[in-house]
């Protein structure tokens, strides 16, 4: 089945002649593949084109900065959050910390489709 977004990449003047809920719901689906893609961008180092950090259990670690992107915040909000436990899935080693991708994605699902 092929989405608002699909049908919108192939023919782009597509848009004018969507109805408002339809315009909304492509938006949502595009700010939802925006952030990971952003992030991949941030994790890769101008020479690398190979897989991005893991741990052991395929789990992308996102750092403070790249979870933010992914968010579209700021890290310094961020930081807030994970201090104020709003991000439980943070992980924290001394002084740095982690995000677990995986878990950011499912809690950036559940907060839109709300």
């Amino acid at each position: 089945m092929e989405g608002v977004l699909d049908r919108i990449v192939k023919r782009p003047e597509l848009v004018r002649e969507l109805g408002r809920q339809e315009r909304t719901a492509a938006f949502a689906q595009l700010v939802f593949v925006a952030g990971p893609i952003l992030s991949a961008f941030a994790e890769m180092g101008e020479d690398s084109d190979g897989p991005e950090r893991k741990d052991a259990g395929g789990d992308d670690l996102l750092t403070v900065k790249e979870a933010a992107a992914r968010l579209r915040v700021s890290p310094r909000t961020l930081y807030a959050r994970v201090k104020s436990g709003r991000m439980p899935f943070a992980l924290r080693d001394g002084r740095s910390i982690r995000i677990s991708g995986r878990k950011l994605d499912r809690w950036i699902e559940n907060r839109v489709g709300r």
